[in-house]
């Protein structure tokens, strides 16, 4: 499931490459794309996989994208957009460390913790996309 997941977030990622015109955030997008597909293609190829090496995988994958998230942010001026995208940067950061410090722990723990992490991941993707569309029909395109 979290292999379907991860190759599901990096076709979405793919489709909004091909309309960035920034080359930084093109970048930052490519990164993100390439370690959840990564990842995604790792947990469905390799099914008898250990769970330490998985939990290696997405938490490596998590601190990609938190420094891809964190690149992007430089071609955007507006303020609210730069807050949403460092907290989303932020979680996704201290998810990949907390699962790379200790992949030790349950499995459950961590799937929760992955559960929270999609969550406000999500959440703040949506208020982001909520924020572009108001200002797309404030200005009348």
């Amino acid at each position: 499931m979290l292999g379907i997941v991860l190759l599901a977030f990096a076709l979405f990622e793919a489709f909004k490459l091909v309309r960035r015109a920034d080359v930084a955030a093109r970048a930052a997008q490519f990164a993100t794309i390439a370690a959840a597909a990564v990842a995604g293609t790792l947990a469905l190829a390799w099914p008898t996989i250990s769970q330490y090496s998985l939990l290696y995988a997405v938490g490596i994958a998590s601190v990609v994208f938190a420094f891809a998230e964190a690149a992007s942010l430089s071609s955007s001026f507006d303020v609210r957009e730069r807050l949403l995208g460092g907290a989303a940067a932020f979680v996704a950061f201290v998810f990949g460390i907390a699962i790379l410090a200790s992949p030790g722990k349950s499995i459950h723990a961590v799937i929760m913790l992955l559960g929270i992490y999609l969550v406000v991941s999500g959440a703040l993707r949506l208020v982001r996309a909520a924020d572009v569309w108001h200002e797309a029909r404030a200005s009348g395109v």
